[in-house]
């Protein structure tokens, strides 16, 4: 068990939009009819990543470069001429050279991979011609943030399981203490007498001014199911990060883990260790990545201040589509947008309501118990989300059907979206069409201005939005007329029952949806200011069980009895009050 983490899909999508990032093997598109091999997928996703994240740093210190850029200085001597060359170049990171016929330490092999002295053939500006030429490259510059490549290919595959054999006879059961992992916990990097040398889990006070001393912070491992057949099962990522000391303290919590490892495993959060980060098994787990943060970081790169881009001009923009949105400007507007006066505060209420369509149907196969296993879940797209006001008469202000490829749609789920073929193309919808950034920003500035979100089910609603909301800003009706233990309890039935309002009768509309649920959180707000909430819900469930959760059966003498008890219910505790 764990906590679930949100799928980046923005910036995933963001990320396909980038000029040459398609075709360089970062994502699965790429491995179309072949099995991706994700451990050279995450080393190429890093390096392009660092090299565009360099590109678009404005500011005048390349925050990008103190942090990951090493400096590598490259003599180059003709062996004919003895004329030679100096250039100096940068790396973001470094690649692991592993020797598959022996099980050397990874203090050799990183000074194996960091001081190469070569030899191959060469241009000679001297000799104006190709000849045979010392290379000797040399760092210069560390970085603050050390990132090792690690991954192997077919041929290295022998060397995890020397690896392995050492850590086996390293490992002493009775103690932990004696385990020395291939991956230290730490490592020191200096030079002695012009020559590079590292030592592996030194302790912290071995650091001296000058030194390179490096605390491991990360780790991207490949990983497979031990208990199934390699050959036919696809490998994926896990990371485990050491989670600085100071999240835990401006989280508030009052004591710290003793092991701050956590793990992360697709969409699922743990709690891990020091032996599980830094353990190697050549048959299910192998390291990809390994990050190591200078102890000293925090003296040379600060922490800066997170402003957020995002301004109150995104909620008066104009729409981008509108140029091509053909029908919209012939129909009457079905939000009205807000005003600078009406600019929401911190604590407004609002309500929230989104509809999807799926563009990827799920796939599933039978494993040899006859279990069903999901290899790709099925992928949700958001078709259209609806604001409404908190305030006067619930008038919404934003109502945004979003462009979509309708080529690429599986399926509307017109039944539960209320979406129907056209609808999301600004050329032939008769709704106000919108990019999924347009809405994302103004959805955004809403949660930054700390506003407070009514909606029911919204966990399903923010996870595929993709949008992180504050649990303080979120009212979520579906937990506030919940019975702990019980089953939830639907928009549709609530609304007809305590509200007697019958909605959904023929498909889903978000605005409707977002106003039923604002009405419900207010009605739930007298039944607080009454102390009868849990007579109330108790009085629902007993309902719901009896008409079988189904509307159909709330007929008007269930509706005019349930009615006759809540004024019980009310009258009683207006009279103990």
């Amino acid at each position: 068990k764990g906590n679930t983490v949100k799928i980046s899909r923005n910036f995933r999508r963001i990320l396909y939009c980038i000029k040459n990032s398609q075709g360089i093997g970062i994502f699965e598109e790429d491995f179309i009819g072949l099995i991706p091999k994700y451990e050279i997928m995450i080393e190429k996703l890093n390096t392009f990543l660092m090299a565009q994240m360099s590109k678009e740093v404005t500011i005048e210190e390349n925050i990008v470069h103190d942090l990951f850029r090493s400096t590598v200085a490259t003599k180059t001597h003709c062996l004919e001429c003895n004329n030679g060359n100096y250039i100096e170049t940068g790396t973001f990171s470094f690649h692991i050279t592993q020797d598959p016929s022996k099980a050397v330490t990874l203090s050799s092999a990183l000074i194996e991979s960091i001081e190469q002295v070569t030899k191959t053939q060469a241009w000679c500006n001297n000799c104006n011609y190709f000849q045979l030429s010392d290379h000797h490259k040399k760092v210069i510059k560390f970085p603050h943030i050390l990132t090792l490549y690690c991954s192997i290919t077919d041929e290295e595959s022998s060397f995890w399981q020397q690896v392995e054999g050492q850590e086996d006879k390293w490992r002493n059961p009775q103690s932990m203490s004696e385990h020395i992992p291939w991956i230290p916990t730490t490592i020191k990097i200096s030079s002695i007498r012009n020559r590079l040398e590292v030592v592996e889990n030194c302790d912290i006070s071995e650091y001296n001014q000058g030194d390179h001393f490096y605390i491991l912070h990360s780790v991207i491992s490949s990983v497979t199911d031990p208990g199934r057949n390699p050959d036919s099962v696809t490998k994926h990522l896990v990371t485990h990060i050491n989670v600085p000391e100071v999240y835990y303290v401006n989280r508030g919590h009052q004591e710290i883990p003793e092991s701050r490892w956590t793990l992360f495993n697709d969409f699922r959060i743990n709690h891990s260790d020091e032996f599980e980060a830094v353990h190697i098994k050549q048959s299910w787990k192998i390291p990809c990545v390994l990050y190591y943060k200078r102890v000293d970081i925090d003296d040379f790169i600060p922490a800066p201040d997170i402003v957020s881009p995002i301004k109150d001009e995104v909620l008066y923009a104009d729409n981008p589509l509108d140029k091509i949105n053909c029908l919209t400007e012939k129909l009457p507007k079905s939000f009205k947008p807000l005003l600078p006066a009406e600019l929401p505060k911190s604590g407004d209420l609002m309500s929230i309501d989104a509809e999807f369509v799926s563009i990827s149907r799920e796939e599933v196969r039978q494993d040899r118990d006859g279990r069903t296993i999901i290899e790709r879940p099925v992928v949700h797209s958001l078709g259209r989300v609806t604001v409404i006001r908190g305030w006067g008469n619930y008038t919404p202000f934003i109502d945004s059907y979003i462009r979509t490829d309708e080529s690429k749609i599986e399926n509307y789920l017109t039944e539960w979206s209320g979406l129907i073929a056209g609808d999301l193309d600004p050329k032939l919808s008769p709704h106000h069409v919108t990019t999924l950034k347009d809405a994302y920003l103004r959805l955004r500035r809403i949660v930054d201005r700390g506003c407070i979100f009514v909606g029911h089910g919204l966990k399903t609603d923010f996870h595929i939005i993709n949008i992180v909301v504050p649990p303080e800003q979120i009212v979520d009706t579906v937990h506030l007329y919940h019975k702990k233990r019980d089953r939830l309890i639907s928009l549709k039935f609530l609304s007809s029952l305590v509200l007697n309002v019958e909605i959904q009768q023929v498909m889903h509309d978000s605005a409707e949806d977002a106003s039923t649920a604002l009405e419900l959180y207010k009605k739930y707000r007298v039944f607080e200011e009454h102390n009868c909430v849990n007579e109330v819900i108790s009085l629902i469930y007993d309902i719901g069980y009896e008409t079988n959760w189904r509307v159909e059966n709330l007929t008007t003498p269930v509706k005019l009895r349930f009615k006759e008890n809540l004024k019980k219910i009310t009258n009683k505790t207006m009279d103990v009050n």
